[in-house]
């Protein structure tokens, strides 16, 4: 028996097909975690805030470093309870990327200078 090419097109509708039958996986309908606040914290001796404000599914805010200024915050992502900020501020690109519990975020930053990333370990959501 002499084997019979299949063509790209029915490949492609099969593998269609495939990901239209595969079951979907259980998706989590709870509420975001609420991240709004000021979330304070001490770096390089200096007191540093990230305030946030939540509306909707949007997140936005700035970055307070008390005695240099507030930088509007570039972006705001959080996924699940991965909080991750980018800000530009004093000529440096800053990323913070951490996990939100309760009211405690851990992670680091990292694009001080060129620096390695800088843990930040305990920030914490100000009443």
């Amino acid at each position: 028996m002499k084997a019979r090419r299949v063509p790209g097109w029915a490949l492609g509708m099969l593998t269609i097909g495939v990901l239209l039958a595969r079951p979907v996986s259980a998706q989590s309908h709870e509420a975001p975690i609420d991240v709004s606040g000021a979330w304070e914290f001490s770096l390089m001796d200096m007191a540093w805030s990230l305030d946030l404000t939540v509306d909707g599914h949007d997140i936005s805010g700035e970055l307070v470093i008390v005695g240099f200024g507030d930088f509007v915050m570039e972006r705001v992502e959080l996924n699940g309870d991965e909080l991750l900020v980018w800000v530009s501020a004093g000529g440096n690109h800053l990323e913070f990327v951490g996990t939100v519990e309760g009211d405690e975020y851990v992670g680091e930053m990292s694009g001080f200078h060129g620096e390695a990333p800088i843990p930040i370990v305990a920030i914490r959501k100000s009443s």
